[in-house]
């Protein structure tokens, strides 16, 4: 604040700094330097260039703790909390002056999308618009037309210049279309000359991006793919056979002659509508997309194939690379934007979130000029600049960001639109020379008022017109307001419609026309002719559940609603004195079918699905239907009636409702208009609500809702009953015992979209049989995928007790995992992996389920039919293995073959407590080329070994599928120790070191020259010598004696100092933790166990003293950038 005369202002001491090197102060001029806090922005710009002492001045603003200046300093100091003995470090940028509306461009019709090219000349700028009414329009700065193309059979969603005289259009027509322009410097002089027509998508294109140094366009449509497409005749394939001939679309448009061409590629991988794509600003090769399924995917050009996918909270509506930054920004359907680093090291999805949008952002454009700006248009009316310098943050202490500066439509400066009212912008560029230029669409109508009847309003104001320097857009609207119980009929155009305007009391109908050629109303001769009331609303009801039926139906009544039932409802109603009509008195058809068709007729479903548009309007009238505002509608309890014991299949499909299905689908669609009641505990709010007045929009979305999902839960209990009737022999669904404990039936498993991905070959599954199975299987895929070795794994409650790759055993591996007898093991890989898998920790492993990557030979056969095991699963078996596995455990043995090819579909979902989780499936993909390059310490160090890589691998795609949080140490291809399930992170490390310790134990000659009994089991070997490798041998009594009765010759228990001895000799070992290390404790404890490699991701408050512990200790730590919690 300015100080008080003869006071001297209060002074704080600031540091000044810029990002950018063109605008740095000289080294002399750095430094604190002391203000006056009653200084604004203007005296802090005029002190900057007095310092920096430029030809000409540049305003400058400022930034404070991500915040731009406003105020004066001490109103800044104020409002933050901020003392002013504190040092400021103020950054300086160049202003952004605030954007002025310039100019209004005149449309037809909605403006999809906008772009801006140097002339031909290259001393004026041209503006590209495509518009709904498919057609391409170039301007000059003057929004003087220079050419118009009309070439597009229907709306122009996406047009872009490739250069000054080449332009590029797609639409909802499925082609992409490259033009030749000629400039002109008169109106409508220029030209628009059909090149080539780009065809292969199937369905509407809504994005195209240029690459115009590679003559390479991409393309983002609603088939869920991208198009790859080059703009030279001679290097493009040919076009698709079903889609280049001349018929392939009755639409209506002008026939075009020009050259047809397919896609060099069709990215595919997505999973919905794709929105928008993108080159990478820097890499031609490199693209990305966003789409409707909630991912954004990273691609390789040159391989055509996806290289990450990145899944996000919503649906992806537009994209924009900041290559500065190396960030993506995301505009989704949440009314924000995301910044996205999409790089492999980093470690957060979101690194700033940009809020203030009320809807959806449908476009972003990055500034020309400064790599910190950029700019977004939404479907709430505006445009929103935005500077990535300028970040706060929220409770949740997560970067956020707000914009700059706001745009707002010229015709609605200050007026915050009504939601669904709003004037969508779709789409956004921002040009050096000319500024911002947006298109959108207008949904404001306007209605005049005068005497008799007739309203008609010609308006033809800009649609979009934002405070940014370009918008185009303009429309026709003619709004008509029709008499109660008069006809209307008018011309427009060519065509002549009669509009019967019965129970239409002073309702308007908008159409967009390009012109009248003439009109003719019949008007009542005074006002006295025109009744005020308004029309009666109409409810239709058709419940099974008839709670509250009557208190409903005399609460409608009581609002003057008209009601019309069906059945059983209509006769409750009228038996308890209410008027009600049939359904029949609109359909004019009585029930039939014993009642299977009551509702199924367009009088009832055109009233409901009518909407508030002239089109409807007129087809209402001509057919004499009234519109239903509200549907009370209830379904048959199909899941009572298949919960009948011997329930038959004539009787389940007798209790399917179609009509009541349809009824409330309908509705449910309409909600806009249409209120539907599916659950007779909303009736006391409805008629409160409607007591007071029209049914809040929020209150129709939230009755709409579980509309939906009544019909959604009905349509499962269908599908769940003749899935259990027509494939629950295992062909989609398959009957468990139980579930995870005996008592908890009926249990199943079962997939909706396609057969189960494996068959049942012995034995039958249960549910932690199977919880097992489909943890262990991508496990041994995943390794022999990104080692190339044979994989197995031994699962025991939804974790690995070992997994390993067929690595070669030596002899005396083969003796330790009691394997050396095996006839034929040299020879399979499979077999030895499986005997590294089972040895890792035969206590654990006891009762496993196996998990194979290959057919099962019959060395494997042979390893597995000596130990007690619950189970197998591997994509195919020899016919001789096949046969040992189907003897053991007299028959029972589980034995399922999996589908090799099987590839779950992205998202994933359970039901915890009533309520269901979702998330993306973890599909992070590690392999020794590419999750081990960062070495953290020591420094300068080489490339890992092959050894280590092998190891590091083996062990984090272990941990991948093991119950968090988990450690994991291996060594020679296979697991050695895992700790798994702990709650604490030193517990795991402390588990599987002392597990891997146990396993070295095992070699000692001490432990592999037992002599054993005749006759002792391989369960019995196994915890004697688990007991003697632990240190815990019993020292007398019943428990020493069952101990010994195991040996011909009883071993002497090894002392602490013989352990440690051995122990030392263990080395090259590599470890692998889900999640960082957050205390040092953890590097100490691996360190004892031979610990030579660390992969782990970072993040710990603690991660520098690790690091430093890790080097003193000759341990390399390598940074595994992706958490791998396993629940």
């Amino acid at each position: 604040m300015a100080a008080q005369t003869g006071e001297r202002a209060s002074q704080v001491r600031i540091n000044l700094k810029a990002r950018d090197s063109e605008i740095e102060l000289p080294a002399e001029s750095q430094g604190s330097i002391v203000v006056s806090t009653d200084v604004k922005r203007y005296q802090l710009s005029t002190l900057v260039n007095k310092l920096l002492g430029p030809d000409k001045p540049i305003p400058f603003e400022f930034l404070i703790n991500g915040q731009f200046l406003r105020t004066s300093l001490d109103d800044f100091l104020t409002q933050n909390g901020v003392s002013a003995e504190t040092t400021l470090n103020v950054e300086y940028v160049k202003a952004l002056v605030p954007p002025l509306h310039v100019a209004s461009y005149e449309h037809d019709d909605w403006v999809s999308s906008v772009d801006v090219s140097a002339s031909s000349d290259g001393l004026s700028s041209r503006i590209l618009s495509g518009s709904f009414d498919g057609s391409i329009r170039v301007w000059d700065e003057s929004s003087q037309v220079i050419a118009t193309g009309q070439w597009h059979r229907s709306s122009a969603q996406s047009a872009k210049f490739i250069t000054p005289s080449s332009i590029v259009s797609a639409g909802n027509d499925r082609s992409i279309r490259v033009w030749d322009f000629k400039d002109s410097d008169e109106k409508d002089g220029g030209e628009l000359t059909p090149k080539l027509e780009l065809l292969g998508h199937k369905s509407i294109v809504g994005r195209i991006a240029v690459n115009a140094p590679s003559s390479r366009i991409l393309s983002a449509s609603s088939d869920h793919t991208i198009g790859l497409w080059t703009t030279s005749k001679s290097s493009a394939p040919a076009a698709p056979e079903s889609t280049s001939s001349n018929k392939r679309r009755k639409l209506s448009g002008p026939a075009l002659s020009m050259p047809q061409r397919g896609a060099l590629s069709m990215l595919t991988g997505h999973h919905n509508h794709v929105k928008d794509v993108t080159f990478d600003a820097r890499d031609a090769t490199v693209a990305y997309s966003g789409s409707m399924d909630h991912t954004i995917k990273t691609w390789d050009l040159t391989t055509s194939s996806c290289v990450t996918t990145t899944p996000t909270t919503y649906s992806i509506f537009s994209i924009c690379h900041l290559p500065s930054h190396s960030l993506l920004a995301a505009g989704n359907t949440n009314s924000t934007i995301d910044l996205i680093d999409l790089r492999a090291q980093a470690t957060r999805l979101s690194s700033l979130t940009c809020i203030g949008h009320t809807n959806w952002i449908r476009s972003i454009s990055p500034s020309p000029t400064n790599a910190y700006r950029f700019v977004s248009a939404s479907s709430d009316s505006t445009c929103k600049i935005w500077d990535l310098r300028s970040t706060s943050q929220n409770a949740a202490g997560n970067a956020i960001a707000k914009a700059v500066y706001t745009i707002e439509r010229e015709s609605q400066k200050g007026v915050k639109p009504a939601r669904g009212s709003e004037s969508a912008v779709f789409g956004v560029c921002w040009d050096e020379k000319v500024g911002i230029v947006s298109g959108a669409e207008d949904k404001k109508r306007f209605l005049a008022q005068s005497i008799g009847g007739l309203y008609v309003l010609l308006n033809t104001q800009a649609m979009t017109d934002d405070r940014g320097r370009h918008v185009l857009q303009g429309v026709i609207v003619w709004g008509v307001t029709l008499g109660h119980k008069y006809a209307t009929a008018f011309q427009a155009l060519n065509w002549t419609t009669s509009i019967i305007a019965n129970r239409f009391s002073a309702r308007r109908i908008d159409y967009t026309l390009s012109s009248i050629s003439a009109f003719r109303i019949d008007i009542p001769k005074s006002n006295d002719d025109m009744p005020s009331e308004a029309p009666q609303k109409i409810a239709i009801l058709s419940v099974y559940d008839k709670t509250g039926l009557l208190d409903l139906a005399k609460g409608l009544i009581k609002q003057n609603v008209r009601l019309l039932a069906s059945g059983g409802t209509a006769r409750l109603i009228r038996e308890a004195g209410f008027p009600v009509e049939d359904v029949s008195a609109i359909t004019k058809a009585p029930e039939m079918l014993s009642g299977r068709v009551k509702t199924l007729h367009p009088a009832v479903h055109a009233g409901i699905l009518a909407r508030d548009l002239a089109s409807d309007e007129k087809d209402l009238a001509e057919q004499n239907i009234n519109k239903v505002d509200y549907v009370i509608c209830n379904l048959y309890p199909f899941k009572d009636t298949v919960a009948k014991i011997n329930v038959t299949i004539p009787e389940a499909v007798e209790e399917i409702d179609i009509g009541g299905v349809t009824l409330i689908r309908a509705a449910a669609k309409n909600h806009s208009r249409v209120t539907i009641l599916s659950d007779p505990e909303d009736y006391h709010d409805f008629l409160k609500e409607l007591a007071e007045g029209e049914i809040p929009e929020k209150q129709r979305q939230l009755y709409a809702l579980k509309a939906f999902t009544h019909t959604a839960d009905y349509d499962t209990a269908i599908s769940d009953f003749f899935r259990k009737k027509y494939a629950g022999d295992g062909t989609q669904q398959l009957s468990l015992r139980y579930g995870t404990n005996p008592h908890q039936k009926p249990a199943s498993a079962f997939v909706t979209n396609r057969n189960l991905p494996f068959k049942v070959l012995g034995g039958s599954p249960g549910y932690i049989n199977l919880l097992d199975v489909l943890n262990a299987w991508p496990l041994v895929k995943e390794l022999d995928e990104a080692l190339g070795y044979p994989a197995a794994a031994s699962f025991k409650h939804v974790s690995p007790a070992g997994a390993a790759i067929g690595v070669p055993l030596s002899e005396q591996e083969k003796k330790v995992y009691m394997v050396e007898e095996i006839e034929g093991l040299d020879q399979s890989g499979l077999a030895q992996a499986y005997a590294r898998a089972r040895g890792a920790d035969r206590m654990s492993s006891f009762g496993d389920v196996i998990a194979l990557s290959r057919e099962v030979d019959l060395p494997t056969a042979k390893i597995i039919g000596k130990e007690v095991s619950d189970g197998v699963v591997a994509p195919g078996y020899t016919a001789e293995a096949l046969e040992i596995l189907k003897k053991k455990k007299g028959g029972k043995y589980l034995v399922l073959q999996m589908d090799k090819a099987y590839t779950p579909p992205p998202q994933e979902q359970r039901t915890i407590y009533g309520i269901t989780l979702t998330q993306n499936r973890n599909d992070a993909l590690i392999s020794p080329s590419n999750t081990f390059n960062s070495i953290i310490v020591p420094k300068e160090s080489k490339p890992l070994p092959e050894p280590a890589l092998r190891d590091l691998t083996v062990a984090t795609i272990a941990l991948k599928f093991t119950q968090s949080n988990s450690v994991c140490y291996a060594l020679n291809g296979q697991v050695i120790g895992l700790g798994a399930g702990q709650q604490s992170r030193i517990h795991c490390t402390r588990l599987a070191g002392d597990k891997a310790d146990n396993w070295w134990m095992r070699f000692h000659e001490r432990t592999t020259g037992i002599k054993w009994k005749k006759g002792t089991k391989r369960a019995d070997k196994s915890n004697a010598i688990d007991l003697l490798c632990s240190g815990i041998v019993p020292e007398s009594g019943i428990e020493r004696t069952e101990w010994e009765k195991n040996f011909e010759e009883v071993p002497t228990p090894f002392t602490a100092e013989e352990r440690q001895a051995w122990l030392s000799k263990l080395s090259e070992v590599a470890v692998s933790s889900d999640a960082f290390f957050p205390f040092t404790d953890n590097v100490f404890r691996v360190a004892r166990s031979g610990v030579k490699y660390i992969a782990a991701p970072t993040g710990s408050q603690n991660d520098q003293a690790c690091f430093l512990s890790t080097e003193q200790l000759g341990i390399t730590f390598v940074e595994q950038h992706i958490r791998l919690f396993h629940h």
